[in-house]
C-alpha cells in the first residue's frame, strides 16, 4: 500500500486482497469493496478498485505534515480487514 503526493494530487494505491491474513484460518474470501478513510474524508469503492485520487478540494484543506489513511477491505460475509499508511503534505 502506498500514497503518492504530486502537486495537488494525492493518490492512494493498494494491492487487491485475495487471501486471508497470515495466522488466520484459510478460507475462500470474496471482496465486495474497499473503503478509504482520510479523516474526515471517506469513500467506498468497488472490489475492482486498487487506487483512489483524493478530491482536490479536500487535498487543499490539508495542513502540512503527516496524514494517516486507512484502506478497509470488505468481504461478502461482512468480515473486514484494515491496513494503515501515511503520506506527507509539504
Amino acid at each position: 500500500m502506498s500514497a503518492e503526493v504530486t502537486g495537488d494530487d494525492v493518490i492512494i494505491r493498494w494491492s487487491p486482497v485475495s487471501s486471508t491474513p497470515d495466522g488466520f484460518p484459510r478460507r475462500k474470501i470474496t471482496i465486495v469493496g474497499y473503503q478509504v478513510l482520510v479523516d474526515p474524508f471517506q469513500v467506498t469503492l468497488p472490489a475492482s478498485a486498487t487506487q483512489v485520487t483524493l478530491p482536490a478540494e479536500f487535498v487543499a484543506s490539508l495542513a502540512a505534515g503527516t496524514h494517516n489513511f486507512e484502506v478497509l477491505a470488505i468481504d461478502a460475509s461482512g468480515n473486514q480487514t484494515i491496513t494503515e499508511g501515511t503520506f506527507e503534505m509539504p
